[in-house]
């Protein structure tokens, strides 16, 4: 019989913070055998761990002379420059009141979305050492690497990395992971993993060395906030990790399924320097970062058959259906700027098309979701955020709309009045919703009108757009009678589709007048709809 191979992931569970911070006070004080006890040149007197020297205590045996002179001002808080976390404590002085370091604080930007940087040179690198330090609000782990260049780096949370080549699971400690992958490393990874020392990191687990770019796992007890630095002489790489969870993010704007677009600002130089992703609660996250000047625009829209801004010709995406989204206003963005999805509904994000002032993005989905887009300054960067769930059912207008006056008599005993007007737009029309209270049930007479005027008064009624849709509400009774306060409602403006504003104008014989500004006239419906009673009146949009 024939069967398959499904990897198990496993996940062991992460040590309380308190356990580890107790576990690491013992070694701490088996090792220095009294306070105070710290060599010269030392960023910090937290715990560290490294690959070169196993235990947690920050006075650790190597074969390093004792360092003399501060840091420098790249130093990256997890020792001295020698990367074996502190000085020789059998051979340095013993200081019992070191001078006091400014504490280190976390590098580059932090979030919980993928980092990505290609931008590497040479291809012979290889990482030295692996070394790890927990500060004050934060988890620091630096990857010394040795070689002429520069590496670059892909990192990302997830909760079963695996193995490169192979792909079976990696057994790691806490309830996610980093997966960190160096670029430009071609020779094998020679160094062994590292221990958490009481904060957030569990582990650092290096894997393999495969077609020039080399893995290692981070375990950590929480998704939290992350930041990957560069620091050159010595070249290495810093990533810290906030020890508090990352709040809870919730999407920007009102995600739906419609067009949106906004105008650039001058001098329309502004050019897209990175593209970032990440799946969050509930939705993903798509980031295009810029720099330059002026103000970001753009035009996005759902297209199953995405064209080329420049050529027409059809855009290759992977996935159901796309957003295409041209940032204008803007002049240029990184070849090779695609994104591969993030375990949500982004599949991808295409490779950018430049022409003629405006940058294309092609956003691969797995299906048609809710999605927003948000310009956010300093730095400058437009967010599209797109929901995990289908957009609900369509509302759909009802009655049978036209442009015709409207009239519909009132019935006994004629005691109701308006205790509410509430308004939504949805896809193709707007709704304007009339609660009521009272006995019997509301009759209307409504019509187009451009110069709506005030019963008994005869004074016009002024109103925002180019013609009104006159509603008169009857069957009802003054406020006296019925024993309910009339709202003053006063104008109430419309919600961006084809209703402009509200206007509640005056209660007199037995009907309420509203007028409805609109820009055109354009097919309604008027419905009456029970428990409770309220007239429902929906306007196509024009």
């Amino acid at each position: 019989m024939d069967t398959t191979y499904f990897p198990q992931f496993t996940r062991r569970p992460a040590r309380s913070l308190a356990a580890a911070m107790f576990a690491g006070a013992l070694a701490l004080t088996s090792c220095i055998g009294g306070p105070n006890v710290s060599a010269p040149g030392d960023a910090t007197t937290e715990v560290t761990a490294t690959t070169t020297a196993a235990t947690a205590s920050p006075t650790t045996v190597t074969e390093s002379p004792p360092v003399e002179h501060p840091p420098p001002e790249t130093d990256d808080g997890t020792g001295d420059d020698t990367g074996n976390g502190t000085a020789d404590a059998t051979t340095s002085p013993v200081e019992h009141n070191p001078p006091t370091a400014e504490p280190p604080s976390p590098l580059g930007e932090l979030d919980t979305m993928m980092k990505e940087n290609m931008e590497f040179t040479g291809g012979d690198l290889t990482v030295s050492d692996i070394r790890l330090a927990s500060h004050d609000g934060f988890d620091r782990v630096v990857f010394d690497v040795a070689g002429e260049g520069v590496p670059g780096w892909s990192v990302a949370y997830t909760d079963y990395p695996g193995k490169q080549g192979s792909g079976f699971p990696i057994d790691y400690e806490g309830v996610s992971a980093l997966s960190v992958n160096l670029h430009g490393m071609t020779r094998p990874i020679e160094v062994g993993g590292v221990d958490g020392v009481g904060g957030v990191v569990t582990e650092v687990i290096p894997d393999i060395s495969h077609h020039g770019t080399a893995q290692f796992i981070i375990g950590v007890a929480e998704r939290a906030a992350f930041s990957v630095t560069l620091l050159e002489e010595p070249t290495r790489v810093v990533v810290d990790v906030l020890h508090e969870p990352a709040a809870e993010l919730t999407p920007l704007g009102v995600p739906n399924l419609r067009a949106d677009a906004r105008d650039p600002a001058p001098p329309y130089q502004r050019e897209v320097t990175g593209v970032r992703m990440a799946t969050h609660e509930g939705f993903d996250r798509v980031v295009f970062e810029t720099a330059g000047s002026g103000v970001a625009g753009w035009r996005a829209e759902y297209m199953e058959e995405p064209l080329n801004l420049h050529s027409s010709e059809p855009v290759q995406y992977d996935g159901e259906t796309a957003i295409s989204i041209n940032l204008t206003g803007v002049t240029g963005a990184p070849g090779g700027a695609a994104v591969s999805g993030a375990g949500g509904v982004v599949t991808e994000v295409a490779d950018p098309i430049i022409y003629d002032g405006e940058v294309q993005f092609v956003i691969g989905l797995n299906g048609s979701y809710p999605y927003s887009v948000t310009l956010l300054k300093d730095p400058q960067r437009v967010v599209v955020d797109i929901l995990h769930e289908p957009a609900a059912p369509a509302v759909a207008p009802l009655g049978d709309p036209s442009t015709l006056g409207k009239h519909r008599e009132s019935e006994a005993p004629q005691q109701r009045q308006v205790s509410d007007v509430r308004m939504a737009r949805h896809d193709g029309f707007d709704r304007v919703v009339f609660d009521t209270v009272g006995e019997g049930k509301v009759g209307w007479s409504t019509y187009f009108t451009e110069a709506p005027v005030e019963q008994a008064s005869g004074l016009p009624i002024h109103y925002d757009g180019s013609v009104a849709l006159e509603v008169n509400l009857t069957g009802v009774i003054d406020e006296a009678e019925s024993g309910y306060s009339y709202l003053d409602l006063g104008p109430m403006p419309g919600v961006g589709g084809a209703v402009n504003e509200v206007i509640a104008a005056v209660n007199w014989h037995g009907s309420s007048q509203f007028i409805v500004g609109l820009d055109a006239e354009t097919p309604y419906s008027i419905q009456l709809l029970e428990d409770p009673q309220r007239v429902v009146i929906d306007i196509l949009h024009h």
